[in-house]
């Protein structure tokens, strides 16, 4: 079996995320990073999701001022899955994380899979309280997404919201 291309889209109101979260992909000989136009940054990753199994995903990371009405047609169109990335110690940005969920539905006119995350990045006070998770995870539970959350410190999470993403994408499509 081939090597299966899945187009994933970052969204989220961080510009911190390609500084914070996929760093360390395009650090690693593997990975390539090319940019579309400024503002949008294309990395690549080739995983394995199964054993002997791999996908290339091509991750469009879009920052805000991008993520207009005029650069949807392109950024949505073949999406095969997003990533929603949130600040989890506001909730105005987990709320615009879930009004991004909509707005990918219904341009595409379809459930696409998406894993949210919880960017840990923002932490520059001990004493900011998070939102609660219950309330993450059940939105996350009834919208059949994945919540995880990141930090700057560790990718490890990373690579398990795109190796859990890339199963959705595959179990909810005819690959």
């Amino acid at each position: 079996m081939g090597i299966l291309t899945l187009k994933i889209v970052v969204l989220g109101k961080t510009a911190t995320m390609e500084a914070s979260i996929f760093k360390r992909f395009i650090e690693e000989e593997t990975n390539l990073r090319s940019k579309l136009h400024d503002g949008i940054d294309i990395y690549t990753k080739v995983i394995e999701y199964e054993p002997e199994k791999r996908a290339k995903l091509s991750i469009w990371n879009v920052s805000k001022s991008f993520q207009l009405e005029e650069v949807r047609t392109n950024l949505y169109h073949d999406a095969n899955g997003a990533i929603i990335v949130f600040n989890p110690f506001e909730s105005a940005s987990f709320n615009e994380a879930q009004q991004l969920i909509d707005d990918i539905r219904e341009f595409l006119d379809e459930e696409i899979p998406f894993v949210i995350i919880g960017d840990w990045t923002y932490t520059f006070n001990v004493l900011e309280v998070p939102l609660d998770r219950i309330l993450i995870l059940d939105f996350a539970y009834r919208e059949d997404g994945f919540y995880i959350e990141v930090s700057p410190t560790s990718d490890s999470n990373v690579n398990l919201a795109l190796l859990e993403l890339t199963r959705r994408i595959i179990s909810s499509s005819s690959f």
